[in-house]
């Protein structure tokens, strides 16, 4: 059963108003995550991805534990990264 721009006390006009607002919010979230997005997603870590995915990588982490992992997506290589700085 449709939902009726009555049953939530407005008329169609205002119903439909509040039903765009409600898309423009979503389409400025979208363009928000897609900054973000692009921000982790850069070029560095794109071509680190291509040249060592599906191959296991060691390293030592910053308090100099050994440590390996097999990198089978981009979030791989950033969790590698942020595992070997020093702070």
């Amino acid at each position: 059963m449709p939902i009726a721009a009555q049953d939530y006390g407005l008329t169609l006009s205002e119903y439909i108003e509040s039903f765009i607002s409600g898309l423009d919010s979503l389409r400025e979230e979208n363009e928000k995550l897609k900054k973000q997005i692009a921000f982790y997603e850069n070029d560095f870590l794109k071509s680190t991805y291509e040249k060592h995915k599906y191959n296991t990588i060691d390293f030592k982490d910053s308090k100099g534990i050994s440590k390996s992992i097999k990198i089978q997506s981009m979030q791989d290589v950033y969790f590698v990264l942020t595992q070997i700085i020093k702070v």
